[in-house]
């Protein structure tokens, strides 16, 4: 049996699953090894890792393209909102970024301070929800920002589909190939990104 993104089977129904099918063998397959809440999935394989490469050395051996990352801090006060399951409950998250434009404008100020020619270059941002993407790309159009796409994770087909900028067979939320694509923007909290 072979199960990708292997670092959630700590949840129950990923346990309750392998206790179920019983695999005699098993590969897990995860860019993410190391959980947030430090519960274990290497029990599944005696606390054995059979093959491991980390991001330089994928790099350094051209399986991943070099990246820059910058992170930048939210001025947007999240504390109030709820926690459930990993992640923040969507809709609370939604109506809390459409709130206010202020996390919006550092954005573009951050993307202005950043990316050398901002204007021309093509960007995919991945927002919380359809309304969330619908609301960032009319904030970058007004600002000129013409050729960034603005989308929940993870119904990406749309972009292929759309504006041509994937090229690849097959397009997934986690893992994805892009070839004029300059810059990344990930307005959604995730434990699996770096």
């Amino acid at each position: 049996m072979v199960v990708d993104e292997f670092h959630h089977a700590a949840a129950p129904s990923y346990q309750e699953l392998l206790n179920h099918v019983k695999p005699k063998v098993l590969l897990g397959l995860t860019a993410t090894p190391e959980r947030t809440d430090k519960l274990d999935v290497l029990r599944f394989f005696d606390d054995h890792i059979t093959a491991e490469i980390r991001l330089p050395d994928a790099i350094n051996r051209k399986l991943l393209s070099p990246f820059q990352y910058f992170g930048i801090a939210d001025p947007v006060d999240l504390s109030h909102l709820t926690w459930q399951r990993g992640a923040y409950v969507k809709e609370d998250l939604e109506r809390q970024y459409l709130a206010s434009d202020e996390r919006t404008k550092v954005i573009l100020q951050k993307l202005h301070e950043i990316v050398l020619d901002p204007k021309s270059s093509r960007g995919l941002g991945f927002c919380v929800s359809q309304v969330h993407a619908k609301y960032m790309a009319e904030k970058f159009n007004a600002a000129e920002y013409h050729r960034s796409i603005w989308m929940p994770i993870p119904p990406m087909r749309y972009a292929m589909r759309r504006f041509g900028v994937f090229r690849t067979d097959k397009l997934t939320s986690s893992s994805w190939s892009i070839s004029t694509m300059r810059g990344l923007i990930s307005q959604k909290q995730t434990p699996s990104f770096f």
